[in-house]
């Protein structure tokens, strides 16, 4: 079994997710991680003095986990890049332009990329995809998605990058591109419908009409809500079987999801371990599949792609509004 180094640059959630999730891969040595926010108590591993220190050490996995604009600036000052990268999405802010995301993609075509899509690992969700296919259903009608919760960070007033749309942040880039995501690995390619009287984007809500175009351009409705009183994920397709939905309001977005058809209940996921826990498990099973190549994660490829669509959108809807 060949060792993989590999080095870290980001704070909490890197500490809090990220390397509990590395220590269960036997393959995987962690060399160090880099932040000028970790303070010596946080953590073991070894701690880089300065960026410059990783860039001059030998690894072959790095992962960046920082805020979109900060980690943007990261993967360009990169000289000489690893054999493997993993990356959180999105991969910028709206303030990047489309050309610097090419060149970026571009830049690393050759590099083995990961992209955090960690919601996606989730059972119920790799449940939803091989019902799909192993049923052979097809959508009858449009999809009805909402998420509403009260984040972290509005619950507490805190003033995060994760509440500011221009930083890479907000419901729109902070929450719906997993939604985003969850839907292309699933159903295939979707695009925005350009209307403002049917499309509503606030930092902490938003309201928004797609179509997928693998399925005949059928409508999806999507509503988050990052502010909300009540906790809910609902997920609701009208299929040539029936009506499909997937369900949870436990209060934690890993918490516990029902899946039934035409109102019967054919599939529950139930998870008594803390949140932060079962991401980190979700972590953990993305990059063991990363690094086994098994092909059924993201690459930067499909981010940037991801990224560009959703840029495109949303500077057409501001000049609009």
């Amino acid at each position: 079994m060949k060792e993989i180094k590999a080095a870290i640059i980001g704070a909490s959630y890197a500490l809090n997710v990220i390397v509990p999730s590395l220590k269960k891969i036997k393959k995987i040595k962690i060399i160090g991680i880099y932040s000028p926010n970790i303070r010596k108590k946080e953590t073991d591993i070894y701690k880089f003095s300065k960026l410059k220190e990783i860039y001059a050490s030998n690894f072959d996995f790095l992962i960046i986990a920082t805020p979109p604009n900060i980690q943007f600036k990261i993967l360009n000052q990169l000289i000489h890049l690893p054999k493997m990268i993993m990356i959180e999405k999105p991969l910028c802010g709206p303030k990047v332009s489309n050309k610097k995301i090419y060149f970026l993609n571009t830049r690393l075509k050759d590099t083995k990329t990961l992209v955090d899509f960690s919601f996606a690992r989730h059972p119920v969700f790799k449940f939803l995809k091989k019902f799909t296919i192993d049923n052979e259903l097809t959508i009858k009608n449009k999809i009805i998605i909402k998420w509403h919760y009260i984040s972290y960070n509005n619950k507490n007033s805190i003033k995060s990058w994760k509440a500011s749309m221009s930083n890479g942040g907000g419901v729109f880039y902070n929450i719906f591109i997993h939604l985003a995501y969850l839907l292309e690995w699933t159903f295939g390619e979707f695009n925005f419908i350009n209307d403002i009287n049917k499309n509503k984007i606030l930092n902490d809500k938003l309201k928004l009409k797609l179509e997928l175009t693998d399925h005949n351009n059928l409508p999806v409705d999507v509503s988050i809500n990052s502010n909300s009183k009540k906790f809910l994920f609902y997920f609701k397709i009208m299929t040539s079987k029936g009506l499909l939905e997937i369900y949870n309001t436990s209060g934690d977005h890993f918490g516990i999801f029902t899946v039934s058809l035409n109102k019967e209940k054919i599939k529950t996921f139930k998870t008594n371990k803390k949140f932060i826990d079962q991401r980190s498990n979700y972590v953990l099973d993305l990059i063991d599949s990363f690094i086994s190549d098994r092909n059924d994660t993201a690459n930067i490829q499909q981010l940037a792609n991801l990224q560009i669509k959703m840029n495109n959108f949303i500077r057409q809807y501001e000049k609009k509004i």
